[in-house]
């Protein structure tokens, strides 16, 4: 237990989760400026580059903002279920 808790600073585990929120609710919203729906990467215009690549960076970026948000997630149910705590 001692060695899972050196990997990750106890500060991280909230931050990350929020971080991780914030990074999918600005990658999905950020279409709307654009005139497009929400999580339409295809009405943002990039000058020289192709709108698959452009949907290709929006959705890495959507995955990486839910794994970050999940592993905050789990990781602070575990402290829960172990009676840790990140305040």
């Amino acid at each position: 237990e001692q060695i899972a808790y050196g990997l990750v600073r106890t500060w991280l585990v909230p931050a990350g989760a929020g971080l991780g929120m914030l990074l999918f609710l600005a990658a999905a919203t950020v279409p709307m400026l654009w005139g497009g729906e929400l999580l339409d990467y295809a009405a943002i215009e990039v000058a020289g580059v192709a709108v698959a690549r452009i949907r290709y960076l929006g959705i890495l970026i959507v995955e990486v903002a839910v794994g970050l948000a999940v592993f905050g997630a789990i990781l602070l149910i575990f402290d829960v279920l172990t009676g840790r705590s990140h305040a």
